[in-house]
This record gives C-alpha cells, sequence and structure tokens, in this order.
C-alpha cells in the first residue's frame, strides 16, 4: 500500500467512525451507549470493521459519521502536536550529546517556555518525555 492509498484508507476510516467514540478503553461511549459483547469478540457499533470479511458492527440508532471539517481539524492537531515533539526531542538530543545524561530536564521546556521538559533515554535510544506544563508534550517511543 502506498503512501496515498494509506492516507485515503486512514481518512475512510474516520469519517466512518461515530462522532460519539470515545476509544475502546470504555464500557460505553460518550452517550452512554453500552459497546456490546458478542463472545470474545467486540462489537463497536461506533466503527467500521478493520478488516476485509470482518463481521459489520451492530446498528446504533445515534450513530453520527464525522465530517471532513473533524477530519481536517483532526489531522492538523496531529500535524502540530508531531512538530512539537520534533522540536522537543531534537532539544533532548542535542542536550544528551552535550552533557552524556541520559535523562535530565530543559527548563525552560523548548515548546512551551513555560514549564520543564522532563526526560530520560532508553538504552534502545527511545526517548521518553513530558513537560510539567499540561497541555504541552508528553510521549513514550
Amino acid at each position: 500500500m502506498n503512501k496515498q492509498q494509506h492516507d485515503a484508507r486512514r481518512k475512510d476510516r474516520f469519517l466512518h467512525t461515530c462522532q460519539h467514540f470515545n476509544g475502546v478503553q470504555n464500557e460505553t461511549c460518550a452517550l452512554g451507549i453500552s459497546y456490546d459483547h458478542v463472545g470474545d469478540d467486540r462489537l463497536l457499533p461506533c466503527l467500521p470493521p478493520f478488516r476485509s470479511g470482518a463481521k459489520q458492527p451492530t446498528d446504533c440508532t445515534q450513530f453520527k459519521a464525522q465530517t471532513e471539517q473533524q477530519f481536517a481539524d483532526w489531522e492538523t492537531g496531529i500535524k502540530e502536536s508531531l512538530a512539537k515533539i520534533m522540536r522537543a526531542r531534537t532539544a533532548i538530543v542535542d542536550r544528551i550529546e552535550s552533557s552524556g545524561d541520559e535523562s535530565g530536564e530543559i527548563s525552560p521546556c523548548p515548546v512551551c517556555a513555560a514549564g520543564a521538559l522532563r526526560y530520560s533515554r532508553a538504552s534502545n535510544g527511545h526517548v521518553h518525555a513530558a513537560c510539567t506544563t499540561a497541555e504541552c508534550v508528553s510521549w513514550m517511543e
């Protein structure tokens, strides 16, 4: 699958997901409607099937598809989040290379300039980091 096909598939899945879907970690959607359990399969009426031949989800009278604008807003948010993470990660790698410290804190945070960016790098090179400002950056690789 090339990038164009992948992007089209991601958009299609988004547009066919209910606005009330709030994640598989929950027992009910945002409206309080229970996700049905059938045997070992969890039927999620809020989502299209993930693979060809998968069971179609049960019908939900409250299903409300995502809109093109919601998709555009979601994509913009993802791009902005990734740009912030890359800015923070670059600062962390620069700090590790200059100081040799595999964990520490960068203050002020290079993203929000208000909080402190706490980080650690695992032996496999993966960086875990979070800013003390709640809405800034936080990730694990």
